[in-house]
């Protein structure tokens, strides 16, 4: 079951110490798009997630998007906010998060995941090699297939997880 627990669970990318990850060697952050960064059916990320990607790359962190998105879709919101990506990344296989890591030319251990699903971005990150990220969805307007995938999440995420494995407010 570890293999589907994440390192580290927060409300939202907002509740990110960046000087905590980068004392535990964290060089690059690998980020979701859908529910993550942006309402899943939004087009773009509200102005505080902007300023949170602007103050990751302040910070000396270096971003990339790593989605199962189409790059016709991903492409351009990557490039609208400055950020490499990995389309079309089959999450969860590693494979789409290596490819992340090598973009921006790290080490995957100097990678860590963000993302809003247990059974693609957290599986995936874990079997890479990565630290993982778990950030409750923006928004519960989602495709069906999502929501059916949720209760099985909230089953990893006991109580006494989340207790004793919570690192940021």
């Amino acid at each position: 079951m570890k293999i589907f627990r994440p390192n580290i669970y927060v409300n939202t990318v907002l509740d990110i110490d960046f000087e905590t990850l980068k004392a535990k060697g964290i060089k690059g952050l690998l980020l979701d798009v859908d529910n993550t960064l942006k309402a899943h059916f939004d087009k773009a990320p509200e102005a505080d997630v902007r300023g949170w990607l602007d103050d990751a790359r302040n910070a000396g962190l270096v971003l990339c998007i790593v989605s199962n998105g189409r790059p016709a879709r991903i492409r351009p919101f990557a490039h609208g906010l400055g950020l490499e990506c990995v389309c079309e990344a089959m999450k969860p296989s590693r494979t789409g998060f290596l490819r992340g890591a090598l973009a921006l030319g790290l080490d995957i251990k100097e990678t860590a995941v963000i993302g809003d699903q247990i059974f693609t971005d957290i599986l995936g990150g874990n079997a890479a090699g990565a630290l993982t990220i778990l950030v409750k969805p923006i928004s519960k307007d989602e495709p069906f297939y999502l929501k059916l995938k949720r209760p099985f999440e909230k089953l990893i995420l006991t109580r006494k997880f989340i207790e004793k494995n919570r690192v940021f407010k």
